[in-house]
């Protein structure tokens, strides 16, 4: 008797869109953790840099016991910019005054025309500069640059099981922030 693979029943073939469904799924867990990562160095950048050190843009103050999210949310979300490919939305910061953008090399790869959202709402094409696929990482140059840019810092160290704030654009949903963390092992 011919038995196909254990819990594949007769039912028919899948539907392509629960595939699909799936990959998008897949791809936008894999930028979350990576803005994660990266916003986590950028919160501990921001919390440990001495004032001289920090932007001359105009901050609110730390509270005692630290930043809160909605406090590093402010600092950060002029940074943070919608990248669009005819196939995929993603999340990348600025992080120089020329207008550098890092983002995930998952996010542009294989899409042909890139377009950028800044936090202000312009809009700019963008080409990619750098890329490193087994990093996932990608670098891209805007074609135009807001009025005002406003790099994020890059950098820090976030120890294992430090609180963490991660602001993008996950699975289509757009100027997000969520946090946590916090458990030593």
């Amino acid at each position: 008797m011919d038995r196909g693979p254990a819990g594949v029943d007769g039912a028919g073939p899948r539907t392509p869109g629960i595939r699909g469904s799936r990959r998008l799924i897949a791809i936008g867990t894999a930028a979350v953790v990576v803005l994660l990562g990266v916003i986590a160095v950028l919160a501990t950048r921001l919390a440990d840099a001495p004032p001289a050190a920090r932007a001359a843009t105009p901050r609110p103050a730390p509270t005692p016991t630290g930043l809160t999210v909605p406090a590093i949310y402010q600092r950060l979300a002029p940074s943070v910019v919608l990248v669009r490919t005819a196939h995929d939305l993603g999340t990348g910061v600025i992080v120089a005054d020329d207008g550098t953008i890092l983002t995930a090399n998952h996010v542009i790869a294989g899409g042909a025309a890139i377009t950028i959202t800044f936090a202000d709402g312009t809009t700019a094409t963008a080409i990619v500069a750098a890329t490193d696929p087994k990093r996932d990482i990608a670098i891209l140059t805007p074609a135009k640059l807001p009025q005002v840019v406003v790099p994020a810092t890059v950098g820090g160290d976030a120890g294992v099981g430090a609180p963490v704030v991660a602001i993008g654009n996950p699975l289509g949903l757009t100027d997000s922030v969520s946090a946590g963390g916090g458990l030593r092992p």
